[in-house]
């Protein structure tokens, strides 16, 4: 038995468990959505329903240890059952003769008409779907892949959120997910994107990926940013031109290059060297921060052209980067370091087109003043272009 999730979702409901709540459900949509069919079958049986009246087994055992045959007892409870449903109106009438393939045009025909339009939702924030102690409004918005609607978003403001398992899902991919507690990892073509909520960072084959204010849950889910799934699947996305629906290029869909041979080791050690000398104890922008001003004069035909020569650059005879000289370069980068390295290759850049920084307590910044446009403060440091 097939249910859509989506609706589900919409409306606040549990996915059944017994005969029972499977009812309460299905009278439920019926009453919020009549617009819907909430439950169509194919011939005149569903495994699923029958098992629940215990259909499958010819017979029981008697609280005195007696074989009782009860098949005709519950091909009753099963009948009455389903009468019940169509009698209310909730089980398709066609569904005593229809085809697979009738059904299943019917309910593409049904997803399509309610893939019109964003829906208003109150969800839960967080990994734990049932605890509303947290929440927030979205409009749950369809999604397009190359036109075919596939599922939906979470929009909030400006922001676009999606389970990372979800839309591989939408892109025709498999996946597989594993939770352990906060973390979520979500394996793609043999390659894991693990996010743990909360968390400033996560990773996507190899890759890293910033997330200043924690990664996001919503509905017990992970959710990542629509940027960063673009980006992890080589896709692109934009809105419609009524903002009724998000449409997702697929034509050039290619995953991310991995971590492995995306980051030069040789450029990764320099750069968390000199980051982790620089700015070991400042905040995680400030450390990227450095790093930007590295990478920024390597792309600056003004400076060197590789990440170790602009760090033991000595142009005019004098030290760029003090920790060369005093020996600071040496010491072994933390895992912050390394992060904030990786990081500044992956384009996080929170000072622009900076090509210096000093520490104002520590020396005088009279000439940067005057000759420099002064771009930015991170922690102790002061940036400029």
């Amino acid at each position: 038995m097939y249910y859509d999730s989506a609706v589900l979702k919409e409306l606040g409901l549990e996915v059944p468990t017994d005969a029972d709540s499977l009812y309460n459900v299905l009278a439920a949509v019926k009453e919020k959505k009549p617009e819907l069919i909430p439950l169509t079958l194919v011939g005149t049986a569903c495994g699923t329903l029958q098992s629940m009246f215990g259909m499958w087994t010819d017979y029981t055992i008697d609280e005195n240890g007696k074989i009782v045959n009860t098949k005709r007892e519950y091909m009753k409870d099963y009948v009455t059952y389903m009468h019940k449903l169509y009698e209310e109106g909730i089980l398709d009438p066609e569904s005593l003769y229809q085809t697979g393939t009738e059904r299943d045009e019917k309910l593409a025909v049904q997803a399509a008409a309610q893939a019109t339009s964003p829906v208003v939702r109150t969800v839960a924030v967080g990994m734990d779907a049932g605890d509303y102690t947290e929440t927030v409004t979205c409009d749950y918005t369809p999604v397009y892949v190359d036109d075919r609607f596939c599922g939906y978003c979470y929009v909030l403001g400006d922001a676009v959120w999606l389970p990372a398992d979800a839309f591989a899902e939408m892109l025709g991919l498999e996946s597989d997910t594993v939770t352990d507690g906060d973390t979520e990892t979500v394996t793609v073509d043999g390659a894991d994107i693990t996010a743990t909520y909360g968390a400033t960072y996560y990773t996507a084959n190899g890759r890293c990926f910033y997330a200043p204010d924690g990664v996001y849950a919503l509905d017990g889910e992970v959710v990542l940013p629509l940027a960063d799934l673009e980006k992890i699947f080589g896709v692109t996305a934009a809105f419609s031109a009524d903002n009724t629906s998000l449409r997702v290029d697929a034509s050039e869909q290619a995953l991310l290059e991995s971590g492995e041979s995306y980051y030069g080791a040789r450029d990764v050690y320099w750069l968390s060297h000199i980051i982790n000398a620089e700015a070991g104890n400042q905040p995680m922008d400030g450390q990227i921060a450095v790093g930007n001003v590295v990478l920024n004069r390597v792309a600056d035909e003004r400076f060197p052209n590789s990440v170790k020569e602009v760090v033991f650059d000595r142009r005019g005879g004098v030290a760029q980067f003090s920790p060369t000289a005093d020996g600071r370069i040496s010491l072994t980068p933390d895992e912050d370091a390394e992060l904030a390295a990786k990081l500044a290759f992956e384009g996080y850049d929170p000072v622009g087109e900076s090509l210096y920084f000093i520490n104002p307590s520590a020396c005088n910044a009279s000439w940067f003043n005057s000759r420099l446009t002064y771009t930015a403060t991170i922690g102790d440091h002061v940036f400029y272009a």
